[in-house]
């Protein structure tokens, strides 16, 4: 099965690690969600925030907790093809808590505040 999204560029700084990242339009999922109008589903856009702070800690994770989760903005692949994943991550005792949200050109499209617990 083809990929959700591509990373295409990562960088990081003091204070966070920001992920560019190309959905791909032709995933099954949008097929279903919606036929003729696709729209990111809230599941998968969590699912790639999990995955991109699995690559930062290095840790294999399990979504404990949402602290805040906002969709401000439909994704649409069509017209928001790429998107600007940020991520500000902070070890624990029992994992890994994020402070993250997703931009394009300028606008926010969803936040995730979260706790993972590690399950390596």
């Amino acid at each position: 099965m083809a990929a959700f999204y591509d990373k295409t560029a990562s960088s990081k700084d003091e204070k966070e690690w920001v992920f560019n990242v190309a959905l791909n339009t032709d995933h099954p999922v949008y097929k279903g969600h919606f036929p003729g109008q696709p729209v990111a589903p809230g599941v998968m856009l969590t699912a790639m925030i999990k995955e991109l702070t699995e690559e930062i800690s290095g840790k294999k994770l399990f979504l404990n907790e949402a602290r805040s989760i906002k969709f401000l903005k439909f994704v649409d692949p069509n017209a928001t093809p790429t998107l600007d994943v940020h991520i500000q991550c902070t070890d624990t005792d029992e994992g890994v808590k994020i402070i993250s949200r997703a931009d394009h050109d300028g606008a926010t499209y969803f936040k995730l505040n979260a706790s993972f617990k590690d399950v390596s």
